[in-house]
């Protein structure tokens, strides 16, 4: 019995030697699937990052079209105002009639 024992004892040692590299070779695999998902992470927060920042300057924009449009339209409104008081500064001017001689 002892004989047969020593003789699968290379055997024995081969197997596990093979569960111990399929072993490791599953643990590397779970390591680069571990260290893929912590870029994929990082990359996804860089963006959310950006977009955030994106969304701070859309918001800012925003304000100053809406500043820019209430300049506008208080410009708009004393042109207008200006245009009527040119277009009656310069209406042609009719001298006034001389009373008739009686």
């Amino acid at each position: 019995m002892g004989c047969a024992m020593a003789e699968r004892d290379p055997e024995i040692l081969d197997k596990l030697d093979l569960v111990v590299s399929l072993l490791k070779a599953q643990d590397d695999r779970l390591r680069a699937m571990e260290a893929r998902q912590e870029r994929t992470e990082a990359w996804q927060h860089e963006v959310q990052d950006k977009i955030g920042h994106m969304e701070n300057a859309q918001q800012a924009m925003r304000g100053d079209i809406r500043e820019v449009k209430g300049q506008l339209s208080i410009m708009l409104t004393w042109l207008q105002s200006m245009d009527q008081r040119f277009s009656v500064l310069m209406a042609p001017v009719t001298p006034p009639r001389k009373p008739a001689a009686e």
